[in-house]
């Protein structure tokens, strides 16, 4: 889930990431998103808990991926924080 070549496998919103980190994302990495194919957008990595969770922020909005343990294995999860319109 932290390897940006990897991210449109399990998000195909995601058509493309540059800059965030070669293997793995990593703190304060800059580059690109493409989200929905339209232009890259730039994004910032911001926090990163290795295997389990690591946060971007693209424009105003931020958002968190983590995975969580559970009973039969684990469970992927997500938040998004953006300011009132």
């Amino acid at each position: 889930m932290s390897r940006p070549q990897e991210w449109s496998s399990w998000a195909p919103h995601v058509r493309g990431a540059w800059g965030l980190g070669e293997s793995e994302v990593r703190v304060g990495a800059r580059g690109y998103a493409r989200l929905l194919g339209v232009v890259p957008i730039p994004a910032t990595i911001t926090a990163v808990d290795p295997g389990r969770s690591w946060t971007w922020k693209v424009g105003p909005v931020e958002m968190v991926h983590r995975v969580d343990p559970t009973a039969d294995g684990c469970a992927g999860a997500g938040e998004i924080s953006a300011p009132a319109p």
